[in-house]
């Protein structure tokens, strides 16, 4: 079909980051059991100085644009003040099953384990439906992860795909270390760019408060999905 033109022949060009067929979803909470968007929200309350962390996710595979976060009232937060958004990758789970297994185990270090698939005569099992990819930094990996629905399969060129399993945690940051110094007490981005994220990662909201009182903290994001419906 080639590239879509105009009567007068020019190509049509859209300014859209996402994957075509996903629609845009703005939200500030995390998917529920009652629906999407009806989750934990993307707030943080202090009585007083400290540091807390938040999780929440989504129960599709969805890709994330940009968002804002906000804190009130402004004058209980300052420039010492800083939150992160990151992703946490929880360890992947494997049942010992001597023989009879879906993976062998290949260790990485102290605590560290990788999975690679194995044909039913493996030392452990896992159950792929809760399966947790991680991105192989270098296409080494063996297992492949469908973009639209997250199914985590066995890759058929091992050690030459996109996804590992692992036995341990991985932590990711997309924004780190912001300070909570704007005196109107929001932060906005505007990016051009989607990271994709799969439904068994955590979408991790880091606070630190120097600053004494109370106060909140909380934002929302700008995300893309195929299905938008509660």
């Amino acid at each position: 079909m080639g590239t879509p033109k105009t009567a007068e022949g020019k190509p049509i060009v859209l300014m859209n980051p996402c994957t075509e067929g996903l629609l845009t979803w703005l939200t500030g909470r995390g998917d529920g059991p009652n629906g999407r968007g009806l989750g934990q929200p993307m707030r943080i309350d202090f009585q007083d100085a400290g540091s807390q962390v938040m999780e929440f996710s989504f129960s599709e595979p969805v890709e994330i644009n940009d968002g804002q976060i906000w804190w009130r009232p402004s004058a209980s937060w300052g420039p010492d003040d800083e939150f992160s958004v990151g992703i946490r990758m929880p360890a992947t789970v494997a049942t010992p099953t001597p023989g009879t297994g879906n993976v062998n185990i290949v260790p990485l270090g102290p605590g560290m384990d990788l999975y690679v698939p194995a044909a039913g005569d493996g030392s452990h099992t896992v159950d792929l439906s809760a399966a947790v990819p991680v991105k192989a930094s270098e296409e080494n990996g063996f297992w492949d992860v469908d973009d639209w629905t997250g199914e985590v399969t066995p890759s058929q060129n091992p050690g030459q795909a996109g996804w590992n399993l692992l036995s341990f945690d991985v932590l990711a940051y997309l924004v780190r270390s912001i300070s909570c110094g704007h005196p109107l007490g929001v932060w906005d981005i505007d990016v051009y760019k989607t990271e994709w994220l799969h439904p068994s990662w955590r979408v991790r909201f880091e606070v630190i408060k120097t600053s004494a009182g109370a106060g909140t903290i909380g934002g929302w994001l700008l995300c893309f999905r195929e299905t938008v419906t509660a």
